[in-house]
C-alpha cells in the first residue's frame, strides 16, 4: 500500500467536500429548531426520525452516503494513520461554509489561530510517517520476494 498518490489525495479531499456539504446540508434542514427530548426514549427517538426526514436533511444523508463510499476506496489505497489525519482538513472547510453558507458568525482570530493549529499537527503526522522500502517487508526489512518463497 503506497503512502499517497494523487488519486488518493483527490479522493480525499472529495470525501471531504461531499461530508463538509453533508455537514451543511444538515445543520440547514434543522435549522434553528431545537430536538426536543421526549418524556421516553421512544418518543426523543421519533423526534429525531421526524426532522431525519425533512428534504435538507435527507441530502446531507446522502452526500455522507456517497462520501462513505469514496472513503472506502481511500482506505484501500492508502494508511489509514496517513488518510485520516488528512480529513482533519475539513474543519477548514466547515468553518468556511458554515460562515459563508450559513451566515453563522465566526471569530477568525480565534478560528484561523485553531485552524493553523490543526495543519501543523497534520503536517508533523505526515512527516513523522517512515518512507516506504521498495520490496522490503516495513517490520523485518527481509525481501517480500524472499519470504514469498519460503516453504
Amino acid at each position: 500500500m503506497s503512502a499517497i498518490t494523487p488519486t488518493s489525495f483527490g479522493l480525499i479531499w472529495t470525501t471531504l467536500v461531499l461530508l463538509s456539504f453533508g455537514q451543511v446540508c444538515l445543520k440547514q434542514g434543522i435549522g434553528s429548531e431545537i430536538i426536543p427530548l421526549g418524556k421516553t426514549p421512544l418518543h426523543t427517538v421519533v423526534n429525531i426520525v421526524r426532522r431525519m426526514l425533512k428534504p435538507k436533511v435527507l441530502l446531507g444523508f446522502s452526500f455522507y452516503v456517497v462520501g462513505t463510499f469514496i472513503w472506502l476506496v481511500v482506505l484501500s489505497r492508502t494508511p489509514l494513520s496517513i488518510a485520516f489525519p488528512l480529513f482533519s482538513m475539513s474543519y477548514f472547510l466547515v468553518v468556511i461554509l458554515s460562515a459563508t453558507i450559513l451566515h453563522e458568525r465566526v471569530d477568525w482570530r480565534f478560528a484561523i489561530t485553531g485552524l493553523v493549529f490543526i495543519s501543523l499537527g497534520v503536517s508533523l503526522i505526515g512527516l513523522s510517517s517512515p518512507p516506504k522500502q521498495e520490496g522490503r517487508t516495513a517490520r523485518t526489512g527481509e525481501s517480500v520476494a524472499a519470504r514469498s518463497h519460503q516453504p
